[in-house]
């Protein structure tokens, strides 16, 4: 193959975005993985200087993520502070099925080894190993790395 081939091979690859289907009160959606686009939209609401801006990531995640069957996005820019006022576990109910159609959920299980290491040391981890794997089985509450 030439470079030319390979590199549309790659592009092709890259073009097939996971997306699945969901309902939410009786209404469908298709919940769509970030392009690299989004996900850097993403980072930078999450990190920027403003507190309560990055206080609603999820919901900016929400925002990104939800289209509607014609692949429209469902939410616009300007609603995000609309979808933050809503019921939180509802949103994160929403948010764990994002970060998985993402595949996110690995690095929250990394996260959690990392932070219990730091935390409780060697030893400590090794008296809690069934509680690790109970942690990791229920990881489903992942954050998206924020390189």
């Amino acid at each position: 193959m030439s470079l030319k081939e390979d590199k549309q091979a790659i592009l092709d690859e890259w073009d097939k975005i996971p997306q699945e289907d969901y309902e939410i009160g009786g209404r469908k959606i298709v919940i769509r993985g970030l392009t690299a686009y989004d996900l850097e939209i993403y980072r930078k609401w999450k990190n920027g200087s403003d507190e309560l801006r990055s206080c609603s990531a999820g919901s900016k995640l929400v925002q990104l993520s939800l289209y509607t069957k014609d692949g429209n996005r469902f939410f616009e820019d300007a609603e995000v502070n609309e979808i933050n006022g809503k019921f939180g576990t509802k949103i994160d109910e929403l948010v764990d099925v994002i970060l998985r159609v993402n595949g996110f959920n690995t690095v929250g299980a990394d996260a959690i080894l990392k932070n219990l290491l730091k935390i409780l040391g060697v030893a400590g981890l090794r008296e809690l190993q069934e509680s690790i794997s109970v942690l990791l089985a229920s990881s489903a509450s992942a954050t998206l790395p924020m390189s």
